[in-house]
């Protein structure tokens, strides 16, 4: 706020005089130069962090899209905590106190549907990102997280789409590098194993799934019908460790 008053005082090299409350109105018009400051209080989770781009629940979580993609900043969103989604909402959208009243009454019939986070993930992505933006986060959480073992109904449009965007996990491949390539190979390339034998033990496991269907065969050999569009698939590793393993052309 002094800073604010000091750069009014360069520019209109009067003097300014801070409006503390609403009776400062009756100052009258013998002070030309008004100032009004407006305060919000420190924005914590409900753990008590600070809530920024070191919070553990939002990590790294910036406005530019260079910094945060969109889609990493839905997820962020959609990944806020039960205990924190409520207030966010309070904080950060134009919804109603009864509305959201509304959306936590849904939200606590069955919390695993996260339904306030999708609203509050919805709302600040549109407001920040735009429309556009929204949607193409959204697509990408349908088919990252779908429970569908059949995505071959997503549409061609809709994998390109996918593909064009930043900050989804992957890599890029040469065709001859991963099709008719062995899995094992291709999951520790991707990172999600550290080591090939690693690697061996989740298929063993039944821990990892191509496009959403299970693979126990520790020889199995990715051909080119097992990628969408003929350009990516999804190798899962557990519920929620996820690759997209993308071939260049």
């Amino acid at each position: 706020m002094t800073s604010g008053i000091h750069l009014i005082h360069r520019l209109t090299k009067k003097d300014v005089v801070v409006c503390e409350n609403s009776h400062d109105e009756d100052l009258g018009d013998n002070h030309e130069h008004k100032a009004f400051g407006v305060t919000i209080p420190l924005i914590t989770t409900s753990t008590g962090q600070k809530l920024g781009k070191s919070a553990n629940n939002i990590s790294n979580f910036w406005l530019h899209p260079k910094l945060t993609s969109p889609y990493n900043f839905y997820q962020s969103l959609l990944n806020t905590t039960d205990d924190d989604v409520v207030p966010f909402l309070h904080y950060f959208t134009t919804k109603t106190i009864d509305e959201i009243k509304e959306i936590e009454n849904i939200h606590l019939e069955n919390k695993e549907n996260r339904y306030a986070q999708t609203i509050l993930a919805k709302e600040i992505t549109k407001l920040v990102h735009g429309d556009n933006h929204l949607k193409q986060a959204e697509a990408a959480t349908d088919l990252l997280f779908s429970s569908s073992n059949d995505l071959s109904t997503f549409s061609d449009s809709k994998v390109d789409h996918i593909l064009s965007m930043e900050g989804l996990p992957g890599k890029w491949f040469d065709h001859d590098n991963i099709v008719d390539q062995p899995l094992v190979n291709i999951i520790h390339e991707l990172g999600l194993t550290d080591t090939k034998a690693a690697a061996k033990r989740a298929i063993k496991g039944g821990g990892i799934y191509i496009n959403n269907k299970q693979v126990k065969d520790k020889s199995f050999k990715l051909d080119i019908n097992q990628f969408l569009n003929e350009k990516m698939c999804i190798i899962r590793f557990g519920k929620k460790k996820y690759k997209l393993a993308k071939i260049l052309y």
